[in-house]
């Protein structure tokens, strides 16, 4: 559902939508930048960027990430 709001008409409903999807899979950050506020046709290729990432009916992979270590005193 997240994905489908990526093409929403609102504004903040589709930066809403892109914040949680980062949220869930970081790595996308580096590989489809996003821009807030970006005009539909920017939009639009997040959104195919991110069908191909997750397809329909999937859900996103699991991405580990590293403990840190806990500081020394």
């Amino acid at each position: 559902m997240l994905i489908e709001y990526l093409k929403s008409d609102t504004p903040g409903i589709r930066n809403l939508a892109a914040w949680h999807l980062y949220r869930l899979m970081p790595a996308m950050r580096k590989k489809v930048p996003f821009v807030p506020n970006a005009p539909k046709e920017v939009a639009a290729k997040l959104y195919d960027a991110w069908k191909l990432a997750i397809p329909e009916g999937k859900l996103p992979p699991v991405e580990v990430v590293p403990e840190k270590e806990p500081k020394t005193p």
